[in-house]
């Protein structure tokens, strides 16, 4: 029997995945506000604030995702927690790399489609409740 019996659920891995991707975004934020804002012109240096406003509301929403486990329809709890994931991959990570000149694809607006629709997915899964047992 290990230490780490029981620790890797996917709510746990869910609010760590977070948690860490919140430490990112900090991280992003300081270096958005402190090195970027002298190297970025104005419209790119906007740009990637919001990104960085879309990149800490997903990381939120990947703990709510884990924190709900049991709580809601896990099949709808698991798909809006993937396409959080790979919403954020999409929309942040393509606007953090065109706005620093990275020929990165103009995936973002699939990207933001996605996020939309993650979030879509867990208010249903919150409405639905749990399944049933019956």
């Amino acid at each position: 029997m290990s230490i780490l019996d029981g620790v890797r659920t996917d709510r746990n891995i869910l609010v760590a995945c977070g948690a860490a991707l919140v430490a990112v975004a900090i991280g992003l934020e300081a270096w958005h506000s402190h090195g970027l804002a002298v190297r970025l012109e104005a419209a790119e240096w906007a740009a990637f604030g919001r990104a960085l406003d879309q990149h800490y509301l997903t990381a939120l929403g990947l703990i709510l995702a884990g924190l709900l486990k049991r709580r809601v329809r896990e099949p709808l709890r698991l798909a809006a927690a993937a396409g959080l994931a790979a919403g954020l991959l999409a929309f942040s990570g393509s606007i953090y790399l065109r706005s620093l000149g990275v020929g990165a694809p103009a995936i973002a607006p699939a990207g933001g489609s996605t996020l939309i629709l993650s979030w879509v997915v867990l208010a249903a899964a919150a409405a639905l409740g749990p399944a049933s047992k019956d």
